[in-house]
């Protein structure tokens, strides 16, 4: 019985551990707001907090753009979508050497909005994914990663 007791132990702390210590390890962090700019028009926004070492590539601009990250959103919002989503943050460009091509990117934090045409009295979920594409300095190596988000947009009381 004791052995038991120990080797569940163990096997709990090992659990506990490396639940504790797992780290996302994409390079960067999004967090997600929404705020009404007047009667008919609510702004998403998608801060994206980029690590110390990554870059985070820049929304196409066009389609001659090789690396890129995109937004998408649910095709029951699409009608309501005011102009594109504007980028705001400090954007590099570089010659990619693989590619051999101008790249866009960020290396501290990308703010990317998106208006929406919303009525106060309008209530409605938005849906979407960020599809969003990251490098680690100077690597060859990228990674493409996928954050689904959703948003309950309720009607002002």
């Amino acid at each position: 019985m004791i052995k038991f007791a120990r080797l569940f132990t163990l096997f709990l702390l090992l659990f506990f551990a490396g639940n504790v210590f797992s780290q996302d390890s994409s390079g960067v962090q999004f967090s997600f707001n929404s705020e009404r700019l007047n009667d008919s028009v609510i702004v998403i926004s998608i801060k994206g907090k980029i690590e110390p070492g990554f870059k985070l590539f820049a929304l196409q601009k066009s389609p001659e753009d090789a690396l890129y990250s995109s937004i998408q959103f649910d095709s029951s919002i699409k009608k309501l979508l005011k102009d594109s989503t504007e980028q705001k943050g400090v954007e590099q460009s570089a010659t990619d050497p693989s590619l051999h091509s101008e790249v866009h990117f960020f290396k501290d934090s990308v703010m990317w909005d998106q208006k929406i045409s919303a009525s106060l009295t309008d209530s409605f979920l938005v849906k979407g994914t960020v599809s969003y594409m990251v490098q680690k300095g100077d690597d060859s190596c990228l990674e493409k990663q996928n954050l689904k988000y959703l948003f309950y947009l309720k009607k002002k009381i």
